[in-house]
């Protein structure tokens, strides 16, 4: 059994509701497929030169960007045991949401390591490479 498709650009799962709207663009409107990551893209660095102003030097960009997120896993991990803490002292706070501090800095942690891992990889693979 084969399928034929309205307009052939679209990609076979898609809804009949995105189908329809992209009926009503007309035919100046060229398929989703290979614009998203240049979209997206265009979005993030709009996004992050609003929220951190001309980039004057890629090295101090970055080690900013690591220390806001080592300093948010240090929040998780603080605010887990602080949950921790409260439950054992007898405060009035259910055990389910301790759970979710503790799980939440526990992922925060294990995502910052692997990180960490992929990054000392990365610029060992650099280092290996011949000029």
């Amino acid at each position: 059994m084969s399928v034929v498709l309205a307009n052939p650009s679209l990609p076979a799962g898609l809804p009949p509701e995105l189908r329809a709207l992209q009926g009503q663009l007309g035919p100046q409107a060229s398929p989703l497929e290979g614009q998203l990551p240049g979209v997206f893209g265009a979005a993030l660095e709009g996004a992050i030169a609003r929220a951190e102003g001309p980039i004057q030097n890629p090295a101090d960009a970055l080690v900013s960007r690591m220390q806001r997120g080592v300093d948010a896993v240090n929040a998780d991990l603080e605010a887990g045991d602080n949950a921790a803490q409260a439950f054992v002292r007898g405060e009035e706070i259910a055990v389910h949401e301790v759970m979710l501090a503790m799980t939440k800095a526990d992922t925060s942690f294990r995502l910052m390591t692997t990180i960490g891992r992929k990054v000392i990889e990365a610029y060992q693979d650099v280092s290996r490479m011949q000029l």
